[in-house]
Order: structure tokens, then C-alpha cells, then sequence
């Protein structure tokens, strides 16, 4: 799961109105996040991970489908065409990986945890970005990824025998997601949020059926229910973020993402008898600190490239005048 899908260009400030609608389809998306999450620990007691995965893409995409007939008819179906075929392949072959390491953490940690690691996807992608994208990070920026890790530090506690391999496990998938996450910025200059997500469901669903045949469990009639919450929902938040981030910039949204750590531990603790850890939930605040200093950075120094690119055009216009 990516914690947070850009659009095709950052929004302007929004007005008050606009602002409180974009927190609305936030909060939309923080209960889509974690109802997948719920719903991937009810299956993980009967099905395998490889089940989880292929039949979320496997059910998601035909509600894809047909919810784009139903708002838009034909014109609907085309709106799942690509523009970038093969880094919608590329995006999916990481994506598959972030998302078998999401749903085996969620079968074996805490609730919480996991959560509350995966937050630092936006880091990895800073610093993936440095690598592969040569964007090199700001001073304001290099500060939000020092908080990050010092997140997570607390998140982990590494003792004498070093960090566990569950905590590595969705430590790689918050990093696979950051490497889908950057594929994502590329691709929504050409595709619409809801032919990425057609394509997530159209190429990992032969891929899901192959791995989950590795260990294929019966599915019962009592897995229906939660089956189908999690590929709805997997939807709904891809939807949601989606609208939210097309209302208010990225930094203006994102704290209300980190009420699905506090939500998530009080049902983790009631329903699942596991422990609030004070040291997750300050971590993941710490995490989710440096991603909003990241994104402001960033917001920042697309605005002032913006700002210098239209003043170059106006020089250019006074000139040719002159």
C-alpha cells in the first residue's frame, strides 16, 4: 500500500471550504487504510499471504471496471488507458513485493507497528529520488530525513541482537512502496488515478495466481465478507488520497494521516489483545514530522522553480517587446 499517491501538479492554497474537503476525503482515506489493514489480519488466520495478495487484485478489478461504466460508460473504460505501458509493468514488479512484505507484517506485528513504519515510505523515497532520479535534497529536506530515521529508531529499538525479521520485512516493503511511489509521480503526468490502480489490479492478478498456488489454502464462505472489504477498500483509499491531494498540497493533509496510528493501536489493544506501545506511537509521530518537513521542502522548491521559470518568460516577453 502507498501512503500517499501525488497528483499531476501541487494544488494552490486552498480556500477554508475547499481545505475542509480535502481533510474529509483524508479521514476517507485513513478509514480505507485501515479497514485493509483489518481486513488482511481476519484473512491471514486462514489464507497465506499469496492467497491475500491475489485476491485483492482479483476482486479490485472488476469494482474498477465497473465503477468506471457506471460514472462514465464507455467514455469511463477510456479512461483506464496508459500512456506508459512499461513502467506500469515496472511499478507493479516493486509493487507486488511492498505488498506481500505489508500483509505478511500485518499477519505477525502489531497493528500499530506496521503502521507506524510504513510512514517513513516518503523518506526512502527522498533518498531513492537522490539516486536514481538525481534530485538532490534540500537542507530543509536533509533535516525531515534525520527526523525520519531517528522515527524510526524509536519505532525499532535495536537491541545487542540487532532489529527483528519482521521490522526488516516492512522495512523493505515501506521501501518498495517508496520505489512505486516515484514511478507514480511519473506516470500521473500521463495516466489518471484510476487507470493506475486498473493496471495494479490487471497485472498483478495473473502474478498473485501464480505465487499464491505456492501455498493454497481453501477459501470458506466466512472469508467472503472480509475479502471483499479489502479489495473495496484498497479502492476507496487510492480514490480518496487521490481526491484530497487534488483539493490541498501533500503537507496539508498528511497530519491527518497519523490519526491511523492512535486509531489503529486502540483497535489492536480491544479487539487483538496487543499492547499500545508509547514508543511506536511517539516514533511514528517523529516519522510522520520529518515526511511533512520533506514535502514542504519540496512544495517550496517546486513553487520557486515555478516562480523562476515565469520570470524568465516574462524577461523573454519584455525583450522580444522591446
Amino acid at each position: 500500500m502507498e501512503t500517499s499517491s501525488p497528483s499531476r501538479t501541487d494544488p494552490p492554497s486552498p480556500t477554508p471550504p475547499t481545505q475542509w474537503r480535502a481533510v474529509l476525503w483524508m479521514l476517507g482515506a485513513v478509514a480505507s487504510f485501515t479497514a485493509m489493514a483489518l481486513s488482511v489480519r481476519e484473512l491471514s488466520d486462514s489464507l497465506s499471504v499469496y492467497q491475500i495478495l491475489f485476491l485483492r487484485s482479483a476482486v479490485g478489478l472488476p469494482l474498477i471496471v465497473g465503477a468506471a461504466v457506471a460514472f462514465g460508460g464507455t467514455a469511463g473504460l477510456r479512461r483506464l488507458r496508459t500512456g506508459n505501458i512499461r513502467l506500469q509493468f515496472f511499478r507493479n514488479f516493486i509493487h507486488i513485493f511492498g505488498q506481500l512484505a505489508w500483509i505478511y507484517g500485518l499477519s505477525v506485528l502489531p497493528l500499530a507497528t506496521v503502521f507506524a513504519v510504513e510512514f517513513s515510505s516518503p523518506l526512502w523515497a527522498v533518498l531513492l529520488a537522490v539516486l536514481f532520479l538525481r534530485e538532490y535534497p534540500t537542507r530543509s529536506q536533509k533535516i525531515g530525513l534525520l527526523l525520519g530515521f531517528v522515527g524510526i529508531l524509536a519505532i525499532v529499538r535495536p537491541g545487542p541482537e540487532g532489529i527483528s525479521w519482521d521490522l526488516v520485512v516492512v522495512l523493505f516493503a515501506a521501501l518498495a512502496y517508496a520505489g512505486a511511489h516515484l514511478s507514480t509521480r511519473v506516470l500521473a503526468r500521463t495516466d489518471l488515478p484510476i487507470s493506475i490502480a486498473f493496471w495494479m489490479c490487471l497485472i498483478q492478478t495473473p502474478l498473485g495466481l501464480a505465487v499464491s498456488l505456492i501455498d493454497w489454502r481453501p477459501v470458506s464462505a466466512a472469508d467472503v465478507p472480509a475479502i471483499f472489504v479489502l479489495a473495496a477498500s484498497g479502492l476507496t483509499a487510492h480514490q480518496c488520497l487521490s481526491s484530497a491531494l487534488r483539493l490541498a498540497p501533500l503537507a496539508r493533509v498528511l497530519p491527518f494521516d497519523y490519526l491511523r496510528l492512535p486509531l489503529i493501536a486502540i483497535i489492536g489493544a480491544a479487539f487483538y489483545g496487543e499492547a499500545v506501545d508509547f514508543f511506536v506511537l511517539v516514533g511514528g509521530a517523529i516519522v510522520l514530522s520529518g515526511v511533512i518537513v520533506t514535502q514542504v521542502a519540496r512544495q517550496e522548491g517546486g513553487a520557486a522553480a515555478s516562480g523562476q521559470a515565469s520570470g524568465k518568460i516574462q524577461a523573454s516577453g519584455k525583450i522580444a517587446s522591446d
